[in-house]
């Protein structure tokens, strides 16, 4: 049985001031064979993300894999919500006092036929993506946290050269994901479509 995806929460990064930003990041909840939320979001996103799964008819309970792209406090705040969940970060997961709480993977990972978890690192050393295989109207997806800020970041390298823990890197896990999947889903924006424009 293959997944369908729900965007409970498309991100977004607004300024506020010439030097102060305000954003949050995409919530994902992938239906199939297991149910999977990546990136639950900030702490104060958390009585919001509640109504949201309720109005699914989801409970936090139901949830079987809660999925951090990586270990900022705009995409992890939500996690205490889930302990029963298991709950998935990369190699590199470095918030203090908290790695006892998560299953910190070797990646690649496969939690079935139709998702596995790669490394893509750059914007911190502990990125990872959510790869979903055949999804109907999208095809191979990756969602890649703030890998990709927005779509906007593949003409505007400045939006995500600013944030990046290493760029070359960065570059590297970018291309990588570009050359092999049909659509992004970013951290701060909708899922786009890759062009061949790109991939050359």
């Amino acid at each position: 049985m293959k997944y369908s995806i729900d965007f409970i929460r498309i991100g977004w990064t607004r300024r506020i001031s010439d030097h102060y930003f305000s954003s949050a990041c995409t919530i994902s909840l992938l239906k199939g064979p297991k149910l999977i939320l990546v990136d639950p979001g900030s702490p104060w996103d958390s009585q919001w993300l509640l109504s949201q799964l309720s109005s699914r008819g989801v409970n936090p309970c139901d949830i079987d894999f809660v999925i951090c792209t990586h270990d900022h406090v705009d995409h992890i705040g939500s996690l205490h919500i889930f302990p029963n969940s298991t709950r998935i970060v990369g190699e590199n997961f470095e918030v203090q006092g908290l790695k006892d709480c998560f299953s910190i993977l070797k990646t690649p990972y496969e939690i079935d036929s139709f998702i596995h978890i790669i490394s893509t690192p750059g914007h911190t050393l502990s990125d990872i993506s959510v790869i979903v295989e055949d999804i109907d109207q999208f095809g191979r997806v990756a969602i890649v946290g703030d890998l990709f800020e927005c779509e906007q970041d593949t003409i505007d390298p400045s939006l995500w050269h600013s944030s990046s823990n290493n760029i070359s890197i960065q570059q590297k896990s970018r291309e990588f994901i570009i050359d092999n999947f049909d659509y992004i889903v970013p951290g701060h924006g909708p899922a786009f479509k890759v062009t061949k424009k790109w991939q050359n």
